[in-house]
C-alpha cells in the first residue's frame, strides 16, 4: 500500500502547494482511494506534480462535511465507476462561530456541485463495508471523558442552528498484511474514541498505522497527556499526525514516540 500526501497544511518540497486541508491518495492492490480532497484544486495540482493520475479513482471517502476536506470536489471529475462515500449528515449546513457571527463552512452552498456528482455520491447513514479489506466506520462510542467536541462548530437542523455533534464524521480502516491502517480526517469526536471503535470492530487485529488529523491544537495539557498515554496503550507501530493536530501537540507526540511517529508534508509518499 502507498499513501501519497496530496494536501496537507505544511509543505517542504519545491513545486508543491500547501493549504489548510487534507487529501491522501491511497493505492492498494484492490482499489485506488482518495481520502478527503482538500479545499480547492491543490490536490489536483500536487498530483500532477507527482505524475499521479486521478482519472481512474475507484473510491473517494469524505471524512466530514467541512470545506477543507470536501470543497475540492468542485475540481474533481469522477469516472462512471467512481463512488464518493459521504455521510448524509455531511450535506447539512455547517458553521463555525467567530465572535457573534456564523461562517458557513460546509457543502450546503454547493447545490450545483452535489447535483453534478449525484450519480457518484453514495450517501451513508452509518458504517459501510467497501470490500473485504476496507471499511468505513461512522458510529462511535463516547466513553473517554477527556475528549470533547470543539465548541465553535454548529449545524443547521431545519430552521434551528445547534451544536454540531459530528454525526457525519467517518474514518477509513484498511486491513493489510501487517494489520489495520486507520485514516481520520479531523477526529472531532476524539481520536481515542475512534481507536476504541476500531478495536471493537476487530479486537484480534492490531492497528499497524494511524494517519490522522487529531484536532489537538487547543486542548488542555491534561487532555494531551491522556491522549498520548492512550496512544501508547494502543501499541500502534506507526503514527502520522496530520493537518489539524497542531504544532505543539505534534511535537509532543513525536517527542514521546520517537521513530514510531513520522511527520508528513505535502508531496510526501509513504509505503506501508
Amino acid at each position: 500500500m502507498k499513501v501519497h500526501v496530496l494536501v496537507e497544511d505544511k509543505v517542504r518540497k519545491r513545486g508543491y502547494l500547501a493549504e489548510h486541508g487534507l487529501s491522501l491518495l491511497i493505492e492498494t492492490n484492490h482499489l485506488k482511494v482518495l481520502f478527503d480532497i482538500g479545499a480547492t484544486d491543490v490536490f489536483y495540482k500536487n498530483a500532477q506534480q507527482k505524475n499521479l493520475l486521478l482519472d481512474n479513482i475507484d473510491v473517494v471517502v469524505i471524512s466530514h462535511g467541512h470545506y477543507d476536506h470536501c470543497h475540492g470536489l468542485a475540481y474533481f471529475e469522477p469516472s462512471s465507476k467512481t463512488k464518493i462515500f459521504i455521510q448524509d449528515a455531511a450535506l447539512k449546513p455547517k458553521y463555525a462561530q467567530e465572535n457573534n457571527d456564523f461562517r458557513e463552512i460546509g457543502l450546503s452552498n454547493q447545490e450545483e456541485l452535489v447535483k453534478r456528482l449525484n450519480s457518484n455520491l453514495v450517501r451513508l447513514k452509518g458504517d459501510y463495508r467497501i470490500n473485504d479489506h476496507m471499511m468505513i466506520i461512522n458510529t462511535i462510542p463516547d466513553k473517554n471523558h477527556f475528549e470533547m467536541i470543539a465548541p465553535e462548530f454548529f449545524i443547521q437542523e431545519g430552521y434551528e442552528i445547534t451544536k454540531d455533534l459530528f454525526y457525519d464524521e467517518q474514518i477509513l480502516v484498511i486491513n493489510c498484511d501487517k494489520g489495520l491502517v486507520v485514516f481520520s480526517g479531523c477526529s472531532h469526536l476524539g481520536i481515542i474514541n475512534w481507536l476504541d471503535r476500531v478495536h471493537e470492530y476487530d479486537p484480534q487485529i492490531p492497528i499497524y498505522a494511524l494517519f490522522a488529523g487529531m484536532h489537538l491544537e487547543k486542548v488542555s495539557q491534561k487532555q494531551l497527556d491522556y491522549t498520548i498515554a492512550k496512544l501508547e496503550q494502543a501499541n500502534i507501530s506507526h503514527i502520522f499526525p496530520l493537518h489539524c493536530t497542531g504544532f505543539m501537540a505534534t511535537a509532543r507526540i513525536k517527542e514521546h514516540f520517537l521513530d514510531k511517529c513520522s511527520l508528513l508534508y505535502t508531496g510526501d509518499t509513504i509505503e506501508i
